[in-house]
């Protein structure tokens, strides 16, 4: 899950950046463990790690005539997989997109191309893609109420989506 740290300011763009890393934790070495075989108690911070797992994120928001470029670099660990989700009101008519497998209210991108309209507002989403099907990442929150359109992919992702209207 994306939680940026601060909002700044670098010439033109808005940026926001995410650092995560993440361990395997490895067994508690026997001369540590707990007399009763209660490991819970024992706590992870006594079990050594490997293969620790990072991805830097940096989101840069640049305005642009018409609209604005939303660019996203995730880099670190490669293959994991990764889902962005625009969320939008549940009368919004999307084309350009799927609707995701299983009878949520997610859509997942057709092509580099989607439109979001609510009567007469429309707004032209470009540079998306579709590499995966997954909407749900595992220890991501929850979807977004409403209807949602994804573009997915894997690290290292480099993408750039334009929104106009």
């Amino acid at each position: 899950q994306f939680v940026g740290s601060q909002l700044h300011k670098e010439g033109s763009d808005w940026v926001m950046r995410q650092e995560l890393s993440g361990p395997y934790y490895q067994p508690i070495v026997k001369s540590l463990r707990r007399v009763d075989g209660d490991w819970h108690k024992t706590g992870p911070s006594l079990r050594p790690t490997s293969e620790v797992q990072q991805l830097t994120t940096i989101v840069r928001i640049r305005e642009q005539p018409g609209g604005f470029d939303v660019q996203i670099d995730i880099t670190g660990t490669d293959g994991v997989p990764i889902a962005i989700e625009f969320g939008c009101h549940p009368d919004t008519e999307l084309s350009g997109a799927k609707p995701v497998e299983g009878g949520s209210v997610g859509w997942l991108a057709t092509g580099e191309q989607a439109r979001m309209s609510i009567g007469n507002d429309n707004i032209h989403l470009a540079n998306l893609q579709a590499r995966h099907q997954w909407t749900q990442i595992r220890g991501g929150l929850p979807k977004l109420a409403g209807k949602s359109l994804y573009s997915t992919g894997f690290t290292p992702f480099h993408r750039t989506v334009e929104f106009r209207n």
